[in-house]
């Protein structure tokens, strides 16, 4: 096991520590800072993945080793501190969180996966104290995880976890850039000033969670909904017509698009497709169907059952597309009803601007299958 710091206690007189006492805290820390620099780089990716395993609403996770002069610094700062055992962030991590309700889900989670020395909460504790809240939390590798030969190497290590969320990571770097540390530090003029920006923060925070509560609860009444098979009458949105994707003619839909010459999506279930196939696949349809006065999930179902017979419009893009010596598009079935609705309101530019960002030469070719359809 790596010594925590091969400095003997350091004797403090009356005037603090000498040049020889700082020097030796110096060295010491430099020959082991590059096995805190690996720990730090160990626990990044191992906070990364135990959060993103526990489907924590993080927005990042950093690590460091503290800096040499920084080190030095602080310990010459603080008076209590008699070796370089004391410092007790010499390795780093911060997880930073969507939401200040996420911050309680991280440290039950570090409580779980770690040793756990100590958690301190700084700031917030009075209506009129300085800064924002965080949470810092001194964590060892725990005895389960110690099994395993690449974490035998930092038993004993002590790393300093910080968890806050996205307005308290904002509160904390404006106010270290401004190098004030303590409410004392702050002029008069500007302290309530300080003071109703800590008190927005903490509101923002509030009503972030409250937003984030609100998409849960509805997320839950949709699948409720779709379960009840009342899912036809569920308003047209993104978690709506997610949630009752099932209930969609999704194989009957594609198969007819690629019988006219669409290619294939490869590797992909359209009918039970990933998670991430919501974000990257749905909104375009839902802005098009909103743009078209869809108001209802059922009217979203009767365009993609519409699709086996609008075989002519499919057949007519797959020309256009051949003609301008292009391939044709591919049956990604979430865009087979917006090329319906171009198809039926060729001149409308505001729907084709919905339709973005489905490639724009398939949206022209789908007006034009519309106009051909509608002189024939």
């Amino acid at each position: 096991m790596l010594p925590m710091s091969g400095v003997a206690l350091l004797s403090r007189g009356d005037h603090g520590v000498d040049d020889n006492d700082i020097l030796r805290v110096r060295l010491a820390y430099e020959r082991v800072r590059d096995e805190y620099a690996a720990f730090a780089n160990a626990l990044r990716v191992l906070v990364e993945e135990l959060c993103r395993a526990n489907d924590l609403a993080i927005d990042a996770v950093t690590a460091r080793a503290k800096d040499t002069t920084s080190l030095v610094d602080k310990f010459t700062q603080r008076h209590d501190y008699t070796s370089l055992d004391d410092v007790t962030d010499k390795c780093g991590v911060r997880v930073v969180t969507r939401y200040r309700e996420a911050v309680d889900d991280v440290l039950d989670m570090l409580r779980d996966e770690f040793a756990v020395i100590e958690v301190v909460h700084h700031g917030g504790a009075t209506p009129d104290s300085f800064g924002y809240s965080s949470d810092h939390v001194l964590i060892r590798i725990g005895e389960r995880r110690l099994s395993f030969k690449e974490w035998r190497r930092y038993e004993g290590l002590v790393a300093e976890v910080q968890v806050r969320s996205i307005l308290q990571h904002a509160w904390a770097a404006i106010s270290h850039s401004l190098d004030y540390k303590s409410g004392v530090e702050v002029p008069d003029s500007a302290r309530r000033r300080l003071f109703r920006v800590a008190a927005l923060l903490e509101t923002g925070d509030e009503i972030f969670d409250g937003y984030r509560n609100d998409v849960i609860a509805i997320r839950d009444e949709y699948r409720t909904g779709v379960d009840a098979e009342q899912w036809r009458d569920l308003p047209v949105d993104l978690d709506s017509v997610w949630a009752a994707w099932s209930k969609f003619p999704i194989r009957e839909a594609v198969n007819a698009a690629e019988e006219a010459g669409f290619l294939r999506v490869p590797g992909v279930d359209q009918a039970d497709p990933p998670v991430d196939y919501r974000e990257q696949e749905l909104p375009t349809l839902v802005r098009t169907a909103a743009a078209a006065g869809l108001t209802k999930v059922g009217d979203v179902a009767d365009l993609f059952a519409r699709v086996p017979s609008a075989k002519s419009v499919f057949d007519a893009m797959v020309r256009v597309c051949r003609d301008q010596n292009g391939d044709p598009p591919y049956a990604v079935a979430s865009d087979l009803p917006v090329f319906l609705l171009i198809a039926e309101r060729p001149d409308d530019q505001y729907l084709r601007n919905e339709a973005q960002p489905v490639s724009s030469r398939f949206l022209v070719a789908a007006a034009s299958a519309g106009e051909s359809a509608r002189s024939s």
